[in-house]
């Protein structure tokens, strides 16, 4: 949606509060505001930008068993272990193993080479457990591309 209508998109994902519906304070509506707050703070007064705005993915390569997620920023991320299980690869019979940040991009590591794959899901989860993300706590935008 930013790409096509001009909008700033703000992420949802990297909150432990959320249970479906509404989220906790803490953990929450409170981490959300700041995560808000700095992205208005960037855009209306000139606020630092980097480590900003959420982890946003631009597109999806396939090589061997691994799948390259290029990132729309070379801001650093913090990738959680357990974070594969929120990964889905569609089209084939393969999960992803592991998930690695490299400057500007995400490796993920599959269970075998993803022979039919059409497309990369990033879910996401409820609750508490393992997240990406960038230097405030943002987490990855959720997301369906297809795999090149």
């Amino acid at each position: 949606m930013g790409d096509t209508l001009g909008v700033t998109v703000l992420s949802t994902t990297g909150l432990s509060g959320h249970d479906g519906c509404h989220y906790a304070y803490a953990g929450g509506y409170r981490d959300m505001g700041d995560h808000a707050y700095a992205v208005l703070a960037r855009d209306l007064y000139g606020g630092p930008s980097a480590g900003v705005a959420p982890p946003n993915p631009r597109d999806v390569t396939a090589s061997g068993s691994q799948l390259t997620v290029r990132l729309r920023s070379n801001d650093p991320l913090t990738v959680q272990d357990g974070v594969a299980a929120d990964f889905r690869v569609d089209g084939a019979a393969v999960t992803v193993t592991s998930v690695a940040y490299q400057p500007g991009k995400l490796v993920l590591q599959l269970s075998g080479p993803p022979t039919g794959a059409t497309a990369l899901t990033y879910q996401a989860h409820l609750r508490a457990g393992p997240w990406i993300t960038n230097a405030i706590g943002t987490g990855l935008l959720t997301f369906t591309l297809p795999i090149s």
